[in-house]
């Protein structure tokens, strides 16, 4: 899985310097310059929770979360495609998408929504799963 987060913090890095536009809280449908919709998510992680914890966007839109990591750990925030129990269960296939963000740094990746349904958003830094760090991540069709 490390390869996966080092596309993607490069991913995050170039985001972060390329940034524009409202970087505002959750859901803020704006235009992406292309006459699609666009979601900005901002949230903070901390030693063991995400603000906000849960999440709505549309359905075909494109989203952008950026993590700001107020903690003194590293952490990330991670959409699964299909929810787990345990550590254990993680699988890179799992993930749909990937913010990592170092203490007192943030971090961005953009995707496009996935498909209508209920997801699951994990920190997969060993231990912060299991200390309760989680959120849910709902697409609207």
């Amino acid at each position: 899985m490390s390869r996966l987060r080092v596309v993607a913090a490069l991913a995050a890095a170039v985001m972060v310097v390329s940034a524009c536009g409202d970087s505002g809280g959750n859901g803020d449908d704006g235009g992406n310059g292309d006459g699609g919709a666009r979601d900005e998510i901002a949230v903070i992680g901390t030693e063991f929770v995400f603000t906000p914890a849960t999440y709505t966007v549309d359905a075909g839109t494109e989203v952008t979360v950026t993590l700001a990591n107020e903690g003194s750990l590293e952490h990330n925030w991670v959409l699964l495609a299909e929810p787990i129990r345990s550590e254990d269960d993680l699988t890179d296939g799992n993930i749909l998408a990937e913010a990592i963000a170092q203490p007192g740094q943030a971090g961005s990746v953009t995707f496009p929504a996935p498909a209508p349904g209920d997801y699951q958003v994990i920190c997969d830094i060993p231990g912060h799963f299991a200390a309760g760090m989680e959120g849910d991540f709902t697409v609207d069709g």
